[in-house]
Parts: structure tokens; C-alpha cells; sequence
């Protein structure tokens, strides 16, 4: 999977209980934002090759993103969480979701889901 470095889907302020995405990549892609928020709060100085994981219900508590939902079923929440490394002073994030049984992230890992 490549990384995703797309431009936050929210302001620095902004915070929504529930957004309707369109897409999965576009989920994966506001996760990235909620995930460089979190970084950047939390982690500020990564080291160089270190490997830091925040799920997605730990985003959700931090109020930097709101509930998900499968975009096939409103009843279906999804679950995931992203990774963020630094590789030679880049920091390079990645996102994996899982919404039941409709879509899960080619590369998504349960062991990093777990609360």
C-alpha cells in the first residue's frame, strides 16, 4: 500500500461526531488526518525508524475524528487504525480499516486493532 499524504479532510478546530464518506480511500484518508493530529500532539519526536500505531477508537476519544461507517451499510461501524514512521526524518502514514464484512485494507492487521 502506497502512503497516503492527502491534505486534512478537517480544520485544525473542526470535529464531527459522524461524516459520510464516499469512498473507503476516503475514510483511510481522514484516519491519515486524525492519525497526523495524534502525532503530532503525541509523538512530536518520533525517532528516526521507529513505528507507532493509534487505533481508530483511540482517535475517536482524542475527539479528532468522528464514528465511521461502512458507506454500504450505515449499520455496520468500522474499526481500523493507522501507523506512522519515520524513515529518514519522513514521517510516512498509512491507514487500515475494517467494515465488516464489506471492505478491509489490503496489509490490515488485527493485532493493531485491538483497544
Amino acid at each position: 500500500m502506497e502512503p497516503i499524504n492527502n491534505e486534512n479532510h478537517y480544520s485544525e478546530n473542526e470535529y464531527k461526531d459522524e461524516t459520510k464518506y464516499g469512498s473507503y480511500e476516503e475514510i483511510e484518508n481522514a484516519i491519515v488526518s486524525a492519525a497526523k493530529k495524534y502525532q503530532k500532539e503525541y509523538y512530536s519526536n518520533i525517532l528516526d525508524g521507529e513505528k507507532i500505531s493509534v487505533t481508530l477508537k483511540n482517535l475517536q476519544e482524542e475527539k479528532l475524528i468522528g464514528e465511521i461507517t461502512d458507506i454500504k451499510n450505515d449499520n455496520v461501524v468500522c474499526s481500523g487504525y493507522a501507523i506512522f514512521i519515520n524513515d529518514d526524518n519522513k514521517i510516512i502514514y498509512n491507514a487500515y480499516i475494517k467494515c465488516g464484512d464489506n471492505y478491509e485494507t489490503i496489509g490490515y492487521q488485527d493485532f493493531y486493532d485491538m483497544y
